[in-house]
């Protein structure tokens, strides 16, 4: 190999050292698609932890309805219990209904029913559609 074809190598080399256009541009397409599903995800994410923050709230509520239910009212006023309003007690208004039945004997196999009450309740936040319900029993002595 003589001296000039040495340089051109050399020459050759040097002026493909860095990155080509093509790349930089293929590189800032891969980084625009990441920050996308990122921020994307993001968005997703502080929805749903909003909505579990409405349950929470709409959670505290029935709880509070179940234990005043269970200290305040004898066992026939359960069974027949159907009731609805408006909870004010925290910064949300959150609406409320109550329904009692007497339990199905089939459903509690062992376990005698003569002192139980199923009390369905729902709560749901005035400025959502989505509403939390539960069904519990209670045992009034």
């Amino acid at each position: 190999m003589n001296l000039a074809s040495k340089l051109e190598s050399v020459v050759a080399s040097e002026e493909r050292s860095g990155l080509s256009m093509l790349e930089v541009l293929i590189a800032l397409v891969v980084l625009g698609i990441i920050v996308t599903l990122y921020t994307h995800t993001s968005r997703i994410a502080q929805r749903t932890t909003g909505a579990s923050i409405d349950w929470i709230q709409e959670g505290v509520v029935i709880e509070k309805t179940v234990e005043n239910l269970r200290i305040g009212h004898t066992l026939d006023r359960l069974q027949t219990f159907d009731s609805s309003w408006t909870d004010n007690s925290s910064q949300f208004v959150i609406h409320v209904s109550a329904k009692g039945e007497a339990p199905n004997p089939a459903d509690f196999a062992a376990i005698p029913t003569a002192n139980l009450a199923v009390m369905t309740i729902s709560a749901r936040r005035s400025t959502f559609r989505d509403s939390v319900v539960v069904k519990t029993v209670l045992w009034v002595p």
